[in-house]
């Protein structure tokens, strides 16, 4: 997806020898301690030892690396994230050390122990809790205001908003309000021994830590069970113990005593450190809290530019929230003076204010547009379950049968035609180009008000537009798979061999022929190698595949390849792939009302695109090609704070162009319904249809030619229910009436929402009522259950 990923598997081998010197660095001062120590029980021999243990493991590893690279060789499955738990191991061995060697300054500390100190830990955590909520209300509120002054929300005016700052201040005093009775509640348990208070609060922030990594990233990447649960815990147990070995190496070497182990995480109070006035703000406090902001206002920004599922600026929000608490609790005086009524309506009211808002239904439309332009408060709010999502027994069914990455599929058999032989007619040049990423609304033959694509409009004028075509799959590791097997496949990444259900190289073997692709990753996993095989952009990743300079290649190799077999390319140019998007773009008349950086880079798409087509034209090959323009999923280009695709199924993801040229010989007598839905499953069949064939699905599952449509079939096209899946996560849809309706079932974060399109073609997000839910639900398990039993999958239930 990123194209440093490949870049980090080509150079991890040797940085991993700068790991391990740097490692040896940081450990020296333990290991000169071993030599230095007088007896083995010592505290310095004792870190001493585990230093040697660490060094002596990381050295081995590395060595092993060395010969067997482990990077290059990972693919999705249990191996790839039982990497990624062992490489956090060194990290939480590091703050074992840490935390051994400063055994002694932690016995050393006295925690807070009669009532009165009690009393007085109490109102300062609960005063720093409630300004940190006020401040990070204050703040993100500016900024959704900042992001709400170049938009029109009828929801969001002045009465809206009060709402939505009022619901926001309530929904963070909520969730400060809780870590603060958990952590009164320790400090109570604890009264005057320090390891045992360190111990019980560390194990919170591990457990706040793992839990903010299950639900940011571990959803994002569908990551469920036990396995989960281990890498969550270990990513928590591996960032606290960083800091706080970190912090016991600085506050160690200084013996400097701390109120509690609260100070360890937020810093000491700015009147044990320095002796100043607790609530005074100094220049440097000042622009401390002015660093946050632009933080949160940075993070907002990066997030627009590449984010999977809001993962990258969740986690800003949280490194906000807590950046923001330690700043205030530094600065936060001690109360003694605070009753317990005083406690008790500090901690319920905002609770009771909470739930009184996540139940009134008059107010959730309102706050869930506010949530659009405020990160703090969406996040917030999810915590709280605002967003009405739960799991279900549902859930936990697509879950099962989703990313089968550890159970052994066995290779079917798909064919349209039984006992395929070369086609009656010379078959014709075909071109299938899947742009990765390319959204309908932003080409001219799908919306008049686009200017900056006139070559594919060119190009449109003598193809078939089909205007309602839509993805099998949100997500190209699944999509571009069931387009070549013609037919939706089961949700695993890969079943092989493929060739059995790859009925698009059927057909181009049976016929001879001269395979021009592009060998991505995907595509190497999915074709059996052959000497009819030409690949295009050799030796490049597939995040550097650019179309201009394929359809280049491809028009010199075309050349020289001449006439004597039919040719066959393929490419999935990476152009306006997210991660590929310029961050600035001059701007133009022509992209107002656009995303720029991607309306730029299609306009780019559709030169080069032009400039192919009248090669083609020039060699007088134009008007005998099958050429099809097409995509592997659309993209969130900025929709309610949206982009990318991640593991959704929006309307803007799985709404894809599709644009097909005839050979004219066909163009004439071809019956096509091209408003009625066509799938990117039923590319191959049409290109089936199109060398003579009369191809049918061995299942329902299958495609059908878009280029023989009786009443019958045309009918039934607009009538019939299509489900669609994430590549990358259990999340299904349905696109009912001519796919002018869709549901969608989210078994990742939980719950479900539905859109209907307008006449207009504005897509509009309605109720799930229960008997929509239900028709819809049964329609996936349909689905689901057909693809189980076709791959004789056994009960996952």
């Amino acid at each position: 997806m990123f194209p440093w990923v490949g870049q980090l598997a080509d150079w991890h081998r040797d940085a991993s020898l700068a790991w391990l010197v740097l490692l040896a660095m940081v450990l020296w001062r333990d290991l000169r301690g071993l030599l230095n120590a007088g007896g083995f029980a010592s505290v310095p021999r004792r870190a001493g030892v585990l230093s040697v243990a660490l060094l002596a493991l990381a050295a081995a590893a590395c060595s092993w690396n060395l010969r067997s690279p482990i990077l290059p060789g990972l693919t999705e499955g249990p191996r790839s994230l039982a990497a990624g738990v062992l490489s956090l191991v060194p990290l939480v061995w590091l703050a074992l050390v840490d935390h051994v060697r400063a055994a002694a300054y932690l016995r050393w500390q006295r925690p807070p122990e009669d009532e009165l100190e009690v009393r007085a830990f109490e109102g300062r955590l609960l005063a720093a809790s409630i300004a940190t909520a006020v401040f990070l209300t204050v703040l993100y509120a500016a900024l959704a205001s900042l992001s709400l002054a170049a938009r029109f929300e009828p929801d969001l005016l002045t009465s809206g908003l009060a709402r939505g700052f009022a619901a926001s201040l309530v929904s963070h005093l909520a969730v400060l309000i809780v870590p603060f009775v958990l952590m009164a509640l320790i400090v109570r348990a604890t009264r005057g021994r320090f390891v045992l208070q360190y111990v019980l609060v560390t194990a919170v922030f591990v457990g706040v830590f793992a839990v903010a990594f299950a639900r940011l990233v571990g959803d994002a990447l569908g990551l469920h069970g036990a396995s989960a649960v281990l890498a969550a815990v270990m990513t928590g147990a591996s960032i606290v113990g960083t800091w706080t070995g970190l912090r016991l190496r600085t506050l160690e070497a200084g013996r400097q005593p701390l109120d509690s182990s609260l100070d360890l995480y937020f810093g000491q109070s700015r009147r044990t450190a320095d002796g100043g006035s607790p609530w005074g703000m100094s220049l440097a406090s000042i622009a401390r809290f002015l660093a946050v902001g632009a933080c949160a206002y940075a993070t907002i920004l990066v997030s627009s530019r590449i984010d999977w599922d809001f993962a990258v600026l969740n986690t800003g929000v949280l490194v906000v929230w807590l950046t923001t608490q330690a700043l205030v609790y530094q600065r936060t005086p001690f109360y003694r003076d605070l009753s317990d009524w005083a406690l008790a309506a500090a901690c319920a009211l905002p609770l009771a204010a909470a739930v009184a808002i996540g139940s009134s239904g008059s107010m959730r439309g309102p706050l869930d547009r506010y949530a659009v332009y405020n990160p703090s408060f969406r996040l917030a709010d999810a915590l709280l379950g605002g967003d009405g999502r739960e799991s279900s027994t549902f859930d936990r069914y697509l879950r099962a049968h989703t990313g089968l990455t550890d159970v052994t599929i066995a290779p079917i058999d798909l064919d349209f035609v039984q006992n395929l032989g070369a086609a009656p007619a010379p078959p014709p040049p075909m071109f299938l180009f899947v742009i990765d990423s390319l959204r309908p609304d932003y080409l001219a033959p799908y919306n008049p008000t686009v200017r900056f694509t006139p070559r594919i409009a060119e190009f449109a004028a003598d193809s078939v537009v089909f205007t309602n075509a839509i993805t099998r799959y949100g997500g190209t590791g699944l999509s571009v798979p069931a387009m070549w097997a013609g037919a939706a496949i089961v949700h695993k990444q890969y079943v092989t061999p493929f060739h059995p259900m790859n009925t698009l190289e059927k057909l181009l073997d049976a016929n001879g022929y001269l395979k021009f692709l592009g060998l991505d990753s995907i595509m190497q996993r999915l074709l059996v190698p052959s000497p009819s095989i030409d690949e295009l952009d050799h030796g490049r990743p597939v995040m550097d595949y650019e179309f201009c300079r394929t359809l280049d290649e491809l028009q010199v190799k075309l050349a020289a390849a001449g006439d004597s077999r039919p040719a066959f390319a393929y490419t999935l140019p990476q152009d306006i792939h997210m991660s590929r998007l310029p961050r600035t773009v001059e701007s133009d008349e022509d992209f107002r009302s656009f995303y720029t950086p991607y309306a730029a880079k299609v306009r780019a798409l559709d030169a080069c695109f032009g400039r192919f087509i009248d090669a083609l034209k020039q060699r007088n090959v134009y008007d005998g090609s099958l050429i099809v323009v097409t995509a592997d999923h659309g993209e969130m280009l900025g929709e309610d704070g949206r982009f990318g695709h991640s593991y959704h199924l929006f309307p803007q993801i799985i709404q894809v162009p599709l644009i097909v040229h005839l050979p004219a010989s066909m163009a004439r007598t071809a019956s096509i319904d091209a408003d009625a839905v066509s799938l990117t499953t039923d590319i191959t069949p049409t290109m089936y249809a199109a060398l003579g064939y009369d191809p049918v699905g061995a299942n329902a599952l299958m495609g059908r030619s878009l280029i023989a449509s009786t009443d019958q079939v045309s009918t039934a096209r607009r009538r019939d229910a299509y489900v669609v899946a994430a590549s990358y996560g259990a999340v299904y849809a349905v696109a009912r009436h001519n796919a002018r309706r869709l549901y969608i079932a989210d078994a990742v974060r939980g719950g479900d929402q539905a859109f209907e399109r307008d006449q207009s073609g504005r897509w509009n997000q309605v109720a799930v009522t229960a008997g929509l839910r239900a028709v819809n639900q049964f329609a996936i398990r349909r689905h689901v259950d057909e693809l189980a039993r076709m791959y004789d999958i056994g009960d996952r239930k």
